[in-house]
């Protein structure tokens, strides 16, 4: 027991090398990136508009298409299925999203800077929770949104999830919804954490190796 604890205490105390430390900073500017840029984005198209309304979700906030203009007409829809009005303010993740986000890319900066794999894997364990917490939240907030109809309409339109991928038709309006540019930042600094950790993570197992060698 004592060696499991020895072997694992060695390996959070390992320095990260050059090539780690430059992942974290990739990681880092994904981040920032996710800061800037939407992190999804909706359509709608409905009998009598002219062309298809667009919602993106930034983690600040919404942001509709036409300058915001299509805000007005994508509640108008939303109105004839008996859905509640979107706004900004009514979703508290908006305030403290941003500052999560912020603080991670510091985290991440943190390791890069400090080097050592325990802050590392701390850094990754808090990112990783952070994406699938959102993630969660994210759907959560779908299936209230489409469930919290105020009356059943006389389109026959009854609770719903609006889709978190891919299209769907309700009450005559096709919905299309993707992931944008911020979620795919999200993912390239996920990918690029998962890379310094494995690339690191293989280091400190040659040194062990190449220093267990020397040993005997």
């Amino acid at each position: 027991m004592n060696k499991l604890f020895e072997s694992i205490n060695r390996a959070l105390e390992f320095p990260l090398g050059s090539k780690a430390r430059i992942l974290l900073a990739a990681a880092v500017f994904g981040l920032v990136a996710a800061l800037l840029l939407p992190l999804w984005s909706f359509w709608m198209t409905a009998p009598g508009e002219s062309g298809a309304l667009r919602l993106d979700i930034y983690s600040t906030g919404l942001a509709a298409g036409n300058r915001g203009a299509d805000l007005p007409r994508i509640n108008g829809l939303g109105r004839g299925l008996g859905l509640a009005e979107l706004a900004s303010a009514r979703f508290s993740e908006f305030q403290w999203m941003p500052f999560v986000i912020g603080a991670l890319a510091l985290v991440v900066l943190r390791a890069a800077i400090l080097g050592k794999m325990s802050h590392l894997l701390d850094t990754a364990v808090l990112f990783f929770y952070f994406c699938l917490f959102a993630i969660w939240t994210f759907g959560h907030r779908l299936y209230a949104y489409g469930h919290d109809v105020i009356s059943v309409t006389g389109a026959g339109v009854s609770p719903f999830m609006p889709p978190m991928a891919g299209g769907r038709t309700i009450g005559g309006i096709e919905i299309q919804a993707s992931p944008s540019f911020g979620a795919y930042a999200l993912v390239a600094a996920g990918l690029f954490l998962a890379a310094a950790v494995a690339l690191s993570w293989r280091d400190e197992e040659r040194e062990h190796a190449a220093d267990s060698r020397v040993c005997d």
